[in-house]
């Protein structure tokens, strides 16, 4: 049975798998006060509001080029803490250690496009094309953790369309709706050869074959591939008591999905573990490519954050975000084929916060240098909650940019941040039932060395 999760990637970066690469103009601050900012056509996403303080049509075109760095050190054995495992004597074995890649980064390009229309002094129509969410990770098939995961990749498009009016001098509002589609891929290894073992322990009429649970000649590769199309809305506050000091609030709601398509399930290498599969499809009719699907909520988050210019050189902008992941304890794949059990994964998450700060530093009329720390708590705390499809865990920013204005028309900015990871222990099972430690076949224990390298860069065009 599948492993099917949702969640983050060596190429997210705030926790899990939220992407909070929408701003190459931020970039260089860490995207600290980005909800306060609103100085490019960027507050779209960050806090529509901020569209007041833009003035003629404005343009932002943003990349953002990611670089991960997860390496998997540890082992993988038969979970002793399973008692079918147990019962079949083969808590002592240890796995086949494959021979693949343990290192599941996969670099990738995040784009960002944004629009604001200038209606009037006091009116602003703006529109966003950016992706909020996002995960790829990807092992060789031979690998240690393969039972658990191989490859996994989520890819979000989300069109944001949004106005903003100015109430007075002091205070604006905004808001987006938010249209967003998603497509899904996951793939991890079957161990045929333990689950016509397991089926042979509990009905002796089976033929005996002679087969060797964990050996990779014996896997085959179960995919699940899906999509859907979801909706959301977004809401912003603007507060700027004075010239130069600005407060934002913005919130960004869930956006469900269901999640349809289809689920495969490859054949071996091995000609016996092949006669062993064919006999588990006549007989229980498991392992059939059938149609599939599962729902996910995408969540909900608030921010919080502010901008103050300290002189007129230099300025601070901070805040601090909040991202509603409890709603994740459990993921449900289920299969049309009523012959193939539910996959159902523990994720247990918790609700988190991305903290940040940054300073800006206007040296001429056309450079300014910036620089930004942050914080980002994971939502995920314990070992056995991890999977090697998203080996997170908390993390450290820093940060460094530079924006250059050629003239009043056109800019360019720069950015780079280093994210310090901590080791990420991890000592999870394959989730063939529930995902809690004592269900799963097949335990992968160990820990993640991770950094990631962020490079960005975005032009903006007035007109």
């Amino acid at each position: 049975m599948i492993v099917a999760i949702l969640s983050h990637s060596n190429n997210t970066f705030a926790a899990a798998f939220q992407l909070i690469e929408q701003s190459g103009k931020g970039a260089g601050n860490a995207h600290a006060g980005e909800a306060a900012r609103a100085e490019d056509a960027s507050t779209i996403f960050f806090n529509p509001a901020g569209m007041t303080r833009l003035s003629g049509h404005q343009s932002s075109v943003a990349l953002h080029f990611i670089i991960p760095k997860f390496y998997f050190e540890g082992t993988s054995a038969f979970n002793i803490d399973n008692p079918t495992i147990a019962a079949t004597q083969l808590n002592q074995v240890p796995l086949d250690q494959g021979v693949g890649n343990s290192g599941g980064g996969v670099n990738a390009i995040v784009p960002n496009l944004y629009y604001v229309h200038d209606y009037s002094k006091d009116f602003k129509f703006g529109i966003g094309l950016n992706a909020p969410f996002g995960l790829a990770t990807e092992y060789d098939k031979q690998w240690a953790g393969r039972y658990s995961a191989i490859k996994s990749e989520l890819l979000t498009i989300n069109i944001n369309p949004s106005v903003a009016y100015r109430v007075n001098q002091q205070f604006s509002l905004g808001a987006g709706l938010n249209f967003m589609y998603a497509t899904v891929e996951l793939s991890n290894a079957v161990d045929y050869n333990l689950l016509y073992k397991l089926a042979s322990f509990k009905n002796s009429q089976l033929p005996n074959l002679p087969l060797t649970p964990g050996n990779s000649s014996g896997d085959g590769i179960a995919k699940v591939r899906g999509d859907d199309w979801g909706f959301g809305f977004n809401l912003g506050l603007l507060w700027e008591p004075k010239q130069g000091t600005r407060f934002g609030i913005a919130y960004r709601s869930k956006v469900s999905l269901d999640v349809s398509g289809d689920a495969s399930f490859s054949n071996p290498s091995d000609p016996q573990s092949q006669q062993a599969v064919e006999i588990l499809r006549g007989a229980a009719g498991v392992f059939k490519d059938t149609d599939a699907q599962s729902s996910i909520d995408l969540p909900e988050t608030i921010a919080l954050n502010f901008f103050h210019e300290l002189s007129p050189n230099l300025t601070i902008l901070g805040g601090i975000n909040w991202t509603r992941w409890d709603r994740f304890e459990n993921l449900i794949v289920e299969f049309d084929n009523p012959a193939q059990v539910d996959s159902i994964t523990r994720l247990n998450y918790e609700n988190s916060t991305f903290s940040s700060l940054g300073l800006n530093y206007k040296y001429s009329p056309v450079w300014t240098f910036k620089t930004g720390i942050a914080y980002d708590q994971s939502p995920v705390s314990d070992a056995q909650d991890r999977s090697p499809r998203i080996p997170d865990n908390d993390r450290f920013w820093l940060a460094l940019g530079a924006s250059y204005s050629k003239n009043k028309y056109l800019s360019i900015d720069v950015g780079y941040a280093h994210l310090f990871i901590n080791d990420i222990d991890i000592d999870s099972s394959d989730a063939y039932s529930a995902g809690a430690h004592t269900s799963g076949y097949h335990r992968l224990s160990g820990k993640y060395k991770a950094n990631v390298h962020v490079f960005d860069v975005q032009l903006n065009w007035r007109f």
